[in-house]
């Protein structure tokens, strides 16, 4: 989960808004079958969901599954969603979500260390204080987010694999000068929960426990501590489980090598399995697609994991540097019968998204200078964007969750006879978890051991 932090800039006094904090939720009054985007108007809303394990591999037409015969190597893993309208309105103007990811996952490894991350989760916390920036400050955040934000929240919802919450956490000596529209916009948008309450130690555990609540345990905290200046955290939490539409036997786990780009090996446990599977190679990569049982209609959000392998003799630093958008949507995966053998893994990855953020461009909202007009009438600027993501995954499917908090503070300065083609994730590879009809990636990540 991501998470937000504000402080403010200097004592403010103005008057309490009297229902700021306790007016009802508003109702949507859209329907399954209509959808306003805009002055746009799209029929028949149908929506499927992937998960994608390396890069955005899964297409509308794609039926391909391969499985590849190599040393592991690193992993990098993306989750994400999806939404397909009628005219793929949506899909076609998230091309630029998976630069956004690939530039994330960049910041985070070189290809030597594990990671994961969630950028749809980060997109969800930066779209909460988003609808209270201004100038400078709100472009450099907008940059980084899909146009349809809000209609992808609400799209998850109706996979039941995917749940995403998002909560505004106010300190009461600030609750006064909050302005009534920025809560009315978030909890329109981003049905967002809001708290208002004395930012003591207190404080801490409330938000921690309520990370706990929505991501079914796998993540228990975001904030160890708030600082004096803390006023305000935003926080999304995200929460991922599937089982495989086809799933691994148990009986042929085995403990095999898995190879590391040091010349070493550590022992995993690999599941095995010949099945067809959407496959292609591409950028010296062998890229696989495996689907997630739908648990609802066929109207529903379609998940997939990809696993992206660099081939023998190739490192993830030889790779990384060429995934964007483009090598994403020019994949051409088709049904292939594949020889897959996977390690079962686990990964647990807790980052300061600050740095990463500024190299993407994102660099007022931390200053002195941001442009938070339309939160409070006090001067806040973001202190801290800190991130959690734990990713489960074995013989029958896969279970993540991501929170992302914003602390706010006071600114101061082929046939069946055919031979199967061989996959062996024995050696460092990249992973992504995506919805594939919005192709929207949702977690991304490395495993390199």
């Amino acid at each position: 989960m991501p998470v937000l932090r504000f402080q403010m800039c200097k004592d403010t006094k103005s008057f309490r808004h009297p229902q700021l904090f306790n007016r009802k939720k508003p109702r949507s009054s859209q329907s399954k079958a209509q959808l306003e985007v805009g002055k746009l108007k799209v029929e028949n809303l149908s929506v499927r969901w992937n998960i994608a394990i390396f890069a955005q591999l899964i297409g509308k037409h794609s039926k391909t599954a391969a499985i590849m015969t190599r040393n592991w190597k690193t992993i990098i893993a993306t989750i994400g969603v999806s939404i397909a309208l009628s005219n793929n309105a949506l899909a076609k103007k998230n091309q630029s979500n998976w630069d956004v990811a690939f530039d994330l996952l960049r910041t985070q490894s070189d290809g030597q260390n594990e990671c994961c991350v969630s950028p749809l989760s980060l997109q969800f916390a930066l779209g909460l204080v988003n609808e209270g920036a201004t100038g400078q400050t709100k472009k450099q955040i907008g940059a980084l987010l899909p146009k349809k934000l809000p209609e992808i929240g609400d799209m998850i919802q109706q996979s039941g694999s995917i749940s995403s919450a998002n909560s505004i956490w106010i300190s009461d000596d600030i609750a006064a000068s909050v302005k009534a529209k920025f809560i009315d916009q978030n909890r329109k948008k981003f049905d967002a929960e809001v708290r208002c309450l004395p930012f003591d130690e207190a404080a801490a555990s409330q938000i921690n426990n309520w990370c706990h609540k929505k991501t079914n345990g796998l993540i228990p905290s975001i904030i160890d501590k708030l600082k004096k200046d803390d006023k305000m955290v935003l926080v999304n939490a995200l929460h991922f489980k599937a089982d495989w539409q086809s799933k691994f036997d148990a009986s042929r786990t085995k403990k095999k090598q898995f190879h590391l780009e040091t010349g070493t090996s550590n022992v995993v446990e690999m599941m095995e399995k010949t099945s067809y599977w959407n496959y292609c190679e591409a950028g010296n990569c062998q890229i696989i697609r495996m689907d997630y049982e739908a648990k609802t209609d066929a109207e529903t959000p379609s998940f997939a994991m990809y696993v992206l392998l660099p081939e023998e003799g190739k490192k993830l630093s030889d790779i990384l540097p060429r995934l964007n958008s483009e090598f994403w949507q020019n994949l051409s995966l088709k049904s292939q019968r594949i020889h897959l053998q996977l390690p079962k893994f686990e990964s647990d990855f807790r980052t300061s998204l600050v740095p990463a953020l500024q190299k993407m461009g994102a660099t007022r909202m931390f200053t002195a200078d941001a442009q938070f007009d339309k939160i409070s009438k006090t001067k806040l600027c973001v202190d801290d964007v800190l991130q959690k993501c734990v990713i489960k995954v074995d013989e029958d499917g896969t279970e993540a969750a991501a929170v992302t908090a914003i602390t706010m503070r006071l600114t101061s300065v082929g046939p069946n006879a055919e031979k199967p083609i061989e996959m062996n994730v024995n050696r460092p590879f990249i992973y992504i978890l995506t919805e594939t009809t919005t192709d929207t990636p949702i977690f991304i990540g490395i495993k390199t051991k």
